[in-house]
């Protein structure tokens, strides 16, 4: 068992390529610890200040298995009497995910918009779009001609 309380409730999921990890502090975290890996054994990913409740992550394509540890660090200090006291680090134990791992495949292309064709009888067309940063640009025109 570790020295704090466990993290509880450890979600896992995947959508499009992300993987959802999720869970609820079992203490006042001062970090949380990321493991991922491959196979069941676990590799440290990430350590997370604070006491977030949870994570996403972009593996690739493949199989993982993902656990939480929480980590509170108490710094040392001297007393009024002079004794010292040293810096502490304690963990609670790394919590596997439930499911214990996600299969992920990397969304598939986008796909490319279909573009339709303007015909005027008269007058060239001309087609003017907003831009994100302000202003506007030009698409391009043309004359159909009947």
């Amino acid at each position: 068992m570790g020295q704090i309380a466990n993290p509880t409730s450890v979600t896992l999921s995947t959508s499009n390529g992300v993987v959802y990890l999720s869970w609820s502090n079992g203490d006042a975290y001062t970090s949380v610890i990321i493991y991922r890996n491959t196979s069941n054994s676990q590799v440290k990913l990430t350590e997370i200040d604070g006491a977030p409740t949870s994570f996403q992550d972009q593996p690739g394509s493949g199989t993982f298995y993902y656990w939480v540890q929480g980590h509170i660090y108490i710094p040392g200090y001297t007393d009024d009497y002079g004794i010292k006291y040293p810096a502490q680090n304690l963990y609670s134990d790394a919590v596997a995910s439930s499911p214990a791992y996600v299969t992920v495949s990397p969304p598939g292309a986008p796909s490319i918009p279909t573009l339709g064709i303007l015909t005027t009888t008269s007058v060239p067309m001309k087609i003017v779009v907003p831009c994100s940063g302000g202003g506007s640009g030009t698409l391009g025109y043309n004359r159909a001609l009947h």
